[in-house]
């Protein structure tokens, strides 16, 4: 009887230690959930023409998450592994950089490993990464010319150049507002979302195939694309560990 009641008291003991583990762990984990962590994914198309006019649509996306002070960039990029005659794989691997607002440097996460000699500019990386500087409108040069209601509440407003200084420069480009992404600080336009009091979430810059001043050949139709989405669900589980690793590095 004795030795029944030891082992009782002790397995009794036990679960009480496991369960506080548990709640506290949960308690913990609780913070770093899809509730507290906002998310959003830009996906883009750039059109490349080549020197005999040929078109390349680059199509490719990235996301932000925003968690406290923290923000966080997932990156793609391709893994492929070749031997001397042909490629056998490519595997789609994402790298992550991760700084506090306001802060001059971020880092770089490799999935959940971090590479502290990676010590990067936060505006350069945005600058190579995220569009930073892209001017997708101009003020003084874009003049409005229409503006629709989308079924869905959206607002779509068009746009042209009142100068085309060269062909860099869209015959039309189309800004899409809405009143969802709040507390999203990524901006295609500050200025456009301040104006609106809305988020120009998507932009389309058309061009219509012309000739151009210098060039042989008629530059076929394009258009560049940049959109904010939703994240899926599934996708906030590793930025919230880096979350919860990054705090952990820096208490």
């Amino acid at each position: 009887m004795l030795m029944i009641n030891l082992f009782e008291k002790h397995t009794i003991k036990s679960l009480v230690v496991l369960m506080v583990c548990f709640i506290d762990g949960c308690l913990f984990n609780k913070e770093y959930t899809q509730n507290n962590i906002k998310g959003i994914k830009i996906v883009y198309n750039l059109p490349i023409l080549k020197l005999d006019g040929e078109l390349l649509n680059i199509t490719d996306s990235f996301s932000v998450f925003y968690f406290k002070d923290l923000v966080l960039y997932k990156i793609p990029y391709k893994l492929i592994l070749e031997n001397s005659k042909a490629i056998e794989s490519i595997e789609v691997r994402f790298n992550y950089f991760i700084y506090r607002k306001n802060s001059e440097f971020g880092y770089y996460y490799d999935t959940l490993k971090l590479i502290k000699e990676k010590r990067f500019s936060v505006d350069s990386f945005l600058t190579l990464k995220a569009f930073r500087g892209f001017n997708f409108y101009d003020r003084k040069n874009d003049s409005i010319v229409g503006r629709r209601i989308l079924l869905n509440g959206d607002i779509v407003e068009s746009y042209l150049p009142r100068i085309r200084y060269d062909q860099s420069y869209g015959d039309t480009t189309f800004l899409y507002y809405t009143d969802r992404f709040k507390g999203v600080d990524y901006s295609f336009s500050k200025e456009l979302d301040s104006v609106k009091n809305l988020k120009a979430f998507k932009v389309r810059i058309a061009y219509a195939s012309q000739f151009y001043t210098g060039y042989q050949f008629k530059f076929p139709k394009r258009e560049y694309l940049f959109e904010m989405k939703e994240v899926a669900s599934k996708d906030y589980r590793q930025p919230s560990d880096l979350f919860k690793q990054f705090e952990n590095l820096n208490k």
